[in-house]
């Protein structure tokens, strides 16, 4: 057994180590072209979609969580958009969606907390799957209209984060506008008709929604990214080289964990952190962890044995190239 004292020495080694890693991870990941013939595998080669399977994502058409679902599923099922994400894990649970798929990380903007506590608050979902994808925010406006003629600038807030430095230079004096996503800040724009109203979203929506683009690549740095998690109501991808696990515990607790991740022999990808409501310092933890092949059961109950924590489920990661993305 550690002392305290060593499991802090240990936890902080464990946490640089981490950082380190976090960049190393990035080239293990399954970097596929943004084409996907029908030849191609689909984003995981355990499991074949067939056309009939009922995929529910945070739409409405034209987010970036539905070109992530398009491409991890190879264009292949029936797509249903919902409202919320809190409607999309709805569907799933519910049985009207075999999977869902949902964002959870991005580059500039960080977690995305609410979609964080809406994982964390089921119990009956796992992960299956994870597709990272590249975004290139975009400003547009209904035809005729100008960078000089914006008031309101409307997108999601993960959007409004990550244009934050493009506004502040110029836009500076633009009011902002939080809308449920891109998607539907692009949808609202063209409703409105309005030359002073412009919206943040994917590339992709301006056509959708008959918009005009008026400013590209309006995030801060060109490695922005998004992690998105694809869920199932039972764990039907066995296999993986990356696990999720859901904790809750008080904060001086955490490093033990960090120690049976290591111990185990994976390495953190990614730790979140939510307020667990009960009393100040106990938190709901979110932890990835990768192994340089698939993970075993013998790892994840080594991870488990603590009363506190539960596996979400095991998966691969597919990324999309910046080539050809939308």
């Amino acid at each position: 057994m550690y002392t305290k004292h060593q499991r802090k020495i240990m936890s902080v080694v464990l946490v640089i180590a981490f950082f380190c890693m976090t960049v190393a991870a990035c080239g293990k990941t399954d970097k596929r072209d943004a084409n996907v013939s029908d030849s191609d595998d689909t984003a995981t080669k355990k499991v074949v979609f067939s056309s009939d399977t009922r995929i529910a994502y945070l739409g409405p058409a034209g987010t970036y969580t539905e070109e992530a679902t398009q491409f991890f599923f190879a264009n292949t099922g029936v797509m249903k958009p919902e409202q919320t994400v809190d409607l999309v894990i709805e569907a799933l649970t519910e049985g009207t969606a075999d999977y869902a798929v949902i964002p959870q990380e991005n580059t500039v903007g960080g977690a995305v907390t609410n979609y964080v506590d809406a994982l964390l608050n089921q119990t009956d979902v796992c992960v299956v799957g994870e597709v990272i994808l590249p975004i290139s925010q975009t400003l547009m406006g209904i035809h005729g209209a100008s960078l000089s003629d914006i008031k309101i600038i409307c997108s999601h807030a993960q959007g409004i984060a990550q244009s934050e430095q493009w506004r502040k230079q110029n836009l500076p004096d633009a009011e902002v506008k939080e809308m449920s996503s891109t998607a539907a800040a692009a949808e609202y724009v063209a409703q409105q008709k309005d030359k002073t109203v412009a919206a943040v979203a994917a590339p992709g929506a301006a056509s959708l929604y008959g918009l005009e683009v008026l400013a590209r690549d309006v995030q801060i740095t060109d490695a922005n990214k998004t992690r998105f998690y694809v869920l199932s109501r039972s764990d039907s991808f066995v296999s993986g080289s990356r696990a999720v696990f859901a904790a809750v515990c008080d904060a001086d607790r955490i490093d033990d964990i960090i120690v049976d991740i290591h111990n185990s022999g994976l390495e953190l990808v990614t730790i979140h952190d939510r307020p667990e409501g009960s009393k100040l310092g106990r938190y709901r933890y979110i932890i990835e962890v990768m192994a340089k092949k698939d993970i075993s059961d013998k790892q994840i109950a080594k991870i488990e044995i603590a009363q506190e924590v539960r596996c979400l489920g095991r998966f691969d990661t597919v990324e999309k190239n910046n080539e050809g993305a939308n």
